[in-house]
């Protein structure tokens, strides 16, 4: 049999999409690479680990230890390694806990620190599994797994093909709203055009020759567009994502008060602000309507303006529940809800979107990119122009104004019922992906 390794993040207990989407997708890919004689590796990059959990302070890092256990014995894994590591304490203390929050201020340093650390695992890894590796193929593109990546590759050298997948828009672009935030930006965009370097150096030394996407828009900005011209195929994986099974067994009422709603990430980027002033509009002409948020904000800073805002314009109705788990207690709450509120400047699919429909929820969104290309269609989903509150505000409006009779016709569309067939299944997202990749490896 041949030899593939896969650089992934797949532990359910990160809070992050992509982390979850490969959780999923993970165990359908070893059992089609099986039957394609392919004797599949997973290698999970350290440094990833250590960023999601602060070095070890996160309140989940014995869910993670024992998720890389369970890992290791269902997958021929570098997780033995890793759970060595944390079990050592060799990074898990107070320095390197500090020393770490600089590194990631410090992009360039960081950068060689995570090139230091995976190219120690990496040749450990690589050992134990010889270098007869025939396919590298990273379901990631953050700057670690692309480091990992890039560091596997060098380590085999020889007739070896590589795969990408983005599950992110790589843009470098700058919030100029404060130093902090320009900072901040200017930070993130160095990492993100190191990124890219990266990738295009793989393609130049003839590795990688296969870009896949979650969705259509993270092939939107430019230099990513452009690498097709060095060679390279850009793949749809279509669909990109899917909703838990245990989503399509929570019961769905069929009358709804006037409650909106918003759960994720809560920051400027997501349209906290948007929220709150189409808020000032929605508690006017709708009298018993209410609006919830659930999720972490972005930082407590944020938090304090938040209820500063709310106090200042005498906004009534709103209910913070905080950070919900993903699952079947947060399924239950949104299914109360009338309207997913959802002004996000920037994604790159919305899972948010996707289970708010699944879960008997319309939609007022902006009309970003991927909302666009992937909701519009749907008549339970209304975009609305960027940064326009006073739509966003109405659109949520003619939405809790439908009688419950009215608002259930919605769901019974056939477009909305197809769709709803189509992101029902992981089996369906990996079978996409797999294909794609079969595609490249025959070629």
């Amino acid at each position: 049999m041949r030899k593939a390794v896969v650089v992934t993040m797949p532990l359910k207990n990160l809070p992050a999409g992509a982390f979850i989407r490969s959780s999923k997708v993970l165990p359908y890919l070893t059992k089609y690479f099986n039957r394609k004689r392919y004797k599949l590796y997973v290698y999970i990059p350290y440094t990833l680990i250590l960023k999601q959990t602060g070095y070890c302070k996160s309140r989940n890092n014995d869910l993670i230890i024992k998720e890389l256990s369970l890992i290791s014995e269902k997958y021929r894994s570098n997780s033995r390694i890793i759970t060595n590591l944390l079990a050592s304490k060799q990074f898990c203390n107070r320095k390197h806990s500090n020393n770490f929050r600089v590194l990631n201020t410090l992009s360039s340093i960081y950068i060689s620190f995570v090139r230091r650390i995976e190219e120690e695992i990496a040749k450990i890894f690589i050992d134990q599994i010889g270098r007869d590796v025939s396919f590298i193929y990273s379901m990631h593109e953050n700057i670690e797994a692309l480091i990992a990546y890039d560091v596997l590759l060098s380590l085999i050298q020889r007739n070896v093909k590589g795969a990408l997948m983005l599950q992110s828009v790589l843009n470098e672009s700058f919030n100029l709203s404060s130093p902090i935030g320009l900072y901040k930006s200017a930070n993130s965009s160095y990492l993100i055009r190191k990124s890219i370097k990266i990738i295009e150096e793989t393609i130049d030394n003839h590795y990688t020759r296969l870009l896949l996407g979650i969705s259509p828009v993270v092939f939107t900005p430019t230099r990513v567009y452009n690498l097709k011209h060095k060679g390279v195929h850009l793949g749809v994986v279509d669909p990109g994502n899917a909703v838990d099974n245990g989503i399509a067994c929570i019961e769905k009422p069929s009358r709804r008060k006037p409650y909106v709603v918003y759960f994720g990430r809560l920051s400027i980027e997501k349209g906290l602000k948007d929220i709150l002033e189409a808020w000032k509009i929605i508690q006017q002409e709708v009298r018993d309507s209410k609006l919830y948020l659930i999720g972490d904000f972005a930082s407590r800073s944020l938090y304090s303006l938040f209820k500063k805002y709310i106090i200042e314009n005498n906004l009534k109705n709103i209910y913070y529940l905080g950070k919900i788990p993903h699952g079947d207690k947060l399924w239950r709450i949104l299914t109360r809800m009338k309207v997913l509120i959802y002004p996000s400047y920037t994604d790159t699919f919305s899972l948010t979107i996707l289970e708010a429909v699944f879960l008997g929820l319309s939609v007022v969104a902006y009309k970003i990119p991927v909302v666009e290309t992937l909701y519009s269609h749907l008549p339970v989903v209304k975009t609305v122009k960027i940064g326009n509150v006073e739509e966003l505000a109405n659109g949520i409006i003619d939405f809790l104004a439908m009688n419950d009779r009215e608002f259930n016709m919605l769901f019974e569309n056939v477009v909305v019922k197809n769709f709803l067939e189509k992101y029902s299944s992981w089996s369906n997202v990996a079978r996409a992906e797999y294909r794609l990749l079969a595609r490249y490896l025959d070629g």
